[in-house]
């Protein structure tokens, strides 16, 4: 896979995921899983239960890990509904390294130090063994609005969610291992529906 085919993948699930909100007010995640040419979507409300969880977070990105190695997935894409933050030109223009040294959970030191807002999102990362790729879709959620959608590719995803290579997170290693030690699965993954974003609307 193609850097730019993991960005179409994301961007068709970004736009699928902005119909729901406006149509049906439906903020629900998805997980997509990807082998080769064949893409399949994961909805399900065990999902959406463990990412508000800390530690049941940890045994979801786990179990995810899992089915990625044992099925074979080469490409790995979750919708989710998060915070975002839209920072201002006093934020833009901070390098990298300074602005990674001013996040903090629910971006309440950006804020305070005036560098911009925190938006509700919708927070599309998409990951192969090889590239990374971001879209968020900022709205507002009452009446539902979509404010804007970004794309782009970025340098690494890190943490619970990471499919391939390190986590960089303190407890990973050993919920991974003791999950894959044992006989839990997660619903709804024994016949997951196929996805054609080349046929299919969003």
């Amino acid at each position: 896979m193609t850097p730019e085919e993991l960005a179409r993948r994301c961007d068709w699930i970004a736009a699928r995921a902005s119909r729901r909100l406006r149509e049906a007010n439906d903020l629900r995640a998805e997980f997509y899983f990807g082998k080769g040419a064949a893409l399949y979507r994961l909805c399900t409300p065990f999902v959406d239960v463990a990412l508000n969880h800390g530690d049941r977070k940890e045994i979801l990105f786990a179990l995810t890990r899992c089915l990625v190695e044992t099925r074979g997935y080469d490409c790995f894409i979750m919708a989710t509904d998060s915070w975002s933050f839209e920072g201002n030109e006093r934020y833009l223009a901070l390098t990298n390294k300074e602005r990674a040294a001013l996040v903090d959970r629910g971006f309440k030191r950006l804020m305070a130090l005036g560098y911009g807002k925190r938006t509700e999102a919708i927070s599309v990362s998409g990951q192969t063994p090889d590239f990374y790729h971001l879209a968020v879709v900022r709205y507002e959620r009452d009446p539902p609005r979509i404010a804007s959608t970004e794309s782009t590719a970025v340098d690494a995803i890190k943490g619970r969610s990471t499919m391939w290579g390190d986590w960089d997170h303190p407890r990973m290693r050993e919920t991974y291992e003791a999950v894959k030690a044992s006989p839990i699965t997660i619903p709804g993954t024994e016949a997951m529906p196929m996805v054609n974003i080349e046929t299919e609307d969003p």
